[in-house]
């Protein structure tokens, strides 16, 4: 019994330290979103919010204006530059 519950134990912690990273990420790429929106809609970024509209594509709201961003990847011609992601405005502003 106790083999079972240390070996339960040793496939959940991963699995937790995994969820954790993935909310660090997806915490960091909302506060990319948030700055670039902030930008775009001439809007304080603490007066957005983030509406997720599918794994890719997010919306943002305030101030009276609306928009869509995609998360994107560009790779580079350099092999040794690899690739960037970013957050693309992907409709005109609404408000």
């Amino acid at each position: 019994m106790c083999s079972r519950v240390t070996m339960l134990l040793f496939m959940l912690v991963p699995c937790l330290q995994g969820c954790a990273w993935g909310a660090k990420y997806r915490a960091e790429l909302d506060r990319q979103l948030l700055t670039r929106a902030a930008f775009d809609l001439n809007c304080p970024a603490e007066r957005l919010t983030i509406v997720e509209l599918t794994t890719t594509q997010k919306g943002v709201e305030g101030c009276g204006r609306r928009a869509t961003y995609v998360w994107t990847q560009t790779t580079t011609e350099s092999a040794t530059a690899g690739a960037r992601h970013e957050w693309i405005k992907n409709s005109e502003t609404d408000g």
